[in-house]
């Protein structure tokens, strides 16, 4: 009993005691995580305003003169400037267009090229050549641009300057009148990202291996020949290619706008494999089959892009496929096929996409289908969407297709076909503008 109470007591003193322990903090406040910019530009000195003007895409050519002959000089001067907060590394690249290479270079042969890096802005352009640095001529520029005609680097804020010359040779003879450099030819800036920021583990090479975007159909073909999963490829350049560019490695391409044009309506402009995920952004085509998905293919994304009116199919889901597929946010004028002929189509949205097709069937459904959402889409013009049906062949096996929260034009939103019956769809707060 006393024992008991002993303890009791004990508790009850205890009820009321304050523990102190010896305590400190340290507080690091204003903690963040931001990506850094990276923005290149380019100017061209104005001799009369004596100023750097920025160039853009629509900006009028550098060097569009057409009345060149023996002697004749044109000039310009650049400032290339880092306005962003990474350090970067940049390229240069000249491309030609519209005319065969043999062509092209030469009139290339009887142009010289001199460069000269300037210290710092310039107040005026030169007069002649002296001073200048002897480059060779165009034709052996164009030929050796592997790694660019000029490369250089700059740190945040930098800029670097430089003047070019090009000066068609006295000795030129009549052999090089009404000549070309193609019926055109792009001076493209690119930039990726250079060795200059060190990371927590104190080492600056994590981006050692940054690579330029794609100016050329022979670079995208080695790009895409040599990708690994997870990298991503960039266009800088629109692009006319000879055959279908083949993804079986699970990559971005990333467009940027650039246009991708096959030779023929019958040809595929990308074919994504069976097994393969990829995404395709911003990419614009306007010939063939833009994107075809083979029967299999993994998780693909296609958001951004245009498909213009000049092709044949903008995307054919053409059978079963492993994974999703996202259609979103694209300018549609030509059919876009979903096709679960003899293996079934799944797990497919198309969603917040503008169709604008003269035909009807600018999207197109048939075959086995499973979880298909179609939401928030802007079918203009004739565009509607068909529901296709052939005995026999392609009757429709719907289960759990969705169209909901789409705006037409058309009378109706939905074409079915004969034999193909409304009840395979489930249709919901569409509203006819």
């Amino acid at each position: 009993m006393a024992s008991g109470l002993a303890v009791a007591v004990s508790v009850a003193l205890l009820a009321g005691t304050t523990f102190a322990w010896f305590t400190d903090s340290v507080t690091n406040k204003g903690n963040k995580i931001q990506s850094g910019t990276l923005d290149v530009s380019l100017s061209e000195f104005n001799n009369e305003t004596k100023a750097y003007d920025e160039i853009t895409e629509k900006s009028d050519p550098i060097f569009n003169y057409n009345k060149w002959e023996p002697g004749y000089s044109d000039v310009a001067s650049f400032k290339i400037s880092n306005n962003g907060s990474l350090a970067l590394k940049y390229q240069f690249d000249i491309v030609t267009k519209g005319e065969d290479a043999d062509a092209a270079y030469k009139l290339a042969d009887v142009i010289d090229v001199y460069y000269k890096a300037e210290t710092g802005a310039i107040t005026e352009l030169p007069e002649n050549t002296d001073g200048m640095t002897p480059m060779g001529t165009l034709s052996q520029i164009l030929a050796s641009q592997e790694d660019g005609v000029a490369f250089g680097h700059l740190e945040e804020k930098e800029a670097d300057y430089a003047t070019i010359v090009l000066k068609m040779r006295e000795s030129a003879g009549n052999d090089y009148q009404d000549l070309s450099i193609g019926t055109e030819f792009d001076i493209i800036l690119k930039a990726t990202q250079y060795t200059s920021e060190t990371d927590g583990f104190g080492s600056n090479q994590y981006d050692a291996a940054a690579t330029y975007p794609v100016v050329t159909k022979d670079e995208f073909k080695d790009a895409i020949a040599n990708a690994k999963d997870g990298d991503i490829i960039s266009l800088a350049s629109d692009l006319v290619i000879d055959e279908p560019v083949v993804i079986d490695d699970n990559i971005t391409i990333n467009g940027n706008g650039a246009t991708i044009t096959v030779p023929n309506n019958s040809d595929y402009a990308i074919d994504i494999t069976s097994g393969t995920s990829a995404t395709v952004t911003g990419c614009t085509f306007n010939k063939g089959t833009a994107i075809h998905l083979q029967p299999g293919v993994g998780d693909v994304v296609i958001d951004g892009c245009n498909f213009n009116f000049g092709i044949t199919k903008s995307v054919w889901i053409n059978g079963g496929n492993n994974g999703s597929v996202v259609i979103q946010n694209c300018n549609i004028s030509r059919s876009l096929n979903v096709e679960g002929y003899n293996n079934l189509v799944k797990d497919v949205t198309i969603k917040n996409n503008v169709f604008s097709g003269i035909y009807d069937g600018t999207l197109v459904l048939s075959g086995n289908l499973e979880n298909v959402e179609i939401c928030n889409n802007d079918f203009k013009l004739n565009s509607d969407i068909r529901v296709y049906y052939e005995e026999g062949t392609s009757t429709p096996n719907f289960n759990n297709v969705t169209i909901h929260d789409n705006t037409y034009t058309k009378a109706n939103l939905v074409q079915f076909d004969a034999g193909a019956s409304e009840d395979c769809i489930d249709m919901d707060n569409n509203t006819k503008v």
